[in-house]
């Protein structure tokens, strides 16, 4: 028999609609945190490496001509002990400690010339980009302390094989007095 269009309607099954995913899946959410937390971390460790940086070239109060080949040093009163600062080009800043004691400069000296020679201001930003990218992996923060302490171990062991047993004691000496500077000025 025939029906009417308004039996048609009624009788007839209306097509489903597909089922909508939920806008954020749990997957999208876990990239949203790790995103939001490797940029943070990132932007932070750029903050604090520009600030520092005008710190240390703010508190600078001379500069000491460098040996061919070597990175500028410069005296700064507002380093908390020697380092070896910046990309392009870096330069070795030493404390006002430091300066007053010609043994012990020359000492710093070549201890963050070897940082310069392994090429560890380049070492610092790769370090820090992997540690934004695994923040989350407390692993990689074990890892990245681990690796700041051989790093300096192993400029360290570099600066002690090509002195004889007196400059030995000598920049054994001198590595005890910057630790305990630095460590006086943490505690």
């Amino acid at each position: 028999p025939a029906s009417t269009p308004a039996q048609a309607g009624t009788d007839s099954a209306e097509p489903e609609k597909p089922a909508q995913k939920p806008a954020l899946s749990v997957r999208k959410i876990f990239m949203l945190v790790w995103a939001s937390g490797a940029a943070l971390l990132g932007l932070w460790f750029l903050f604090c490496n520009l600030r520092y940086g005008r710190q240390l070239r703010a508190g600078v109060l001379r500069a000491i001509a460098p040996k061919e080949g070597r990175p500028a040093v410069r005296l700064t009163r507002t380093a908390l002990s020697p380092c070896l600062f910046g990309l392009f080009p870096p330069a070795i800043y030493v404390t006002m400690d430091c300066a007053q004691d010609e043994q012990l400069l020359h000492h710093c000296a070549e201890h963050e010339y070897t940082h310069y020679l392994h090429r560890d201001h380049i070492w610092a930003v790769l370090r820090g980009v992997c540690l934004a990218l695994h923040w989350f992996n407390p692993l990689v923060w074990v890892a990245y302390i681990l690796f700041c302490r051989d790093i300096e171990l192993a400029c360290d062991e570099k600066v002690v094989r090509g002195l004889d047993g007196a400059a030995r004691a000598d920049y054994s000496q001198a590595l005890l007095s910057c630790a305990a500077a630095k460590s006086a000025i943490e505690f």
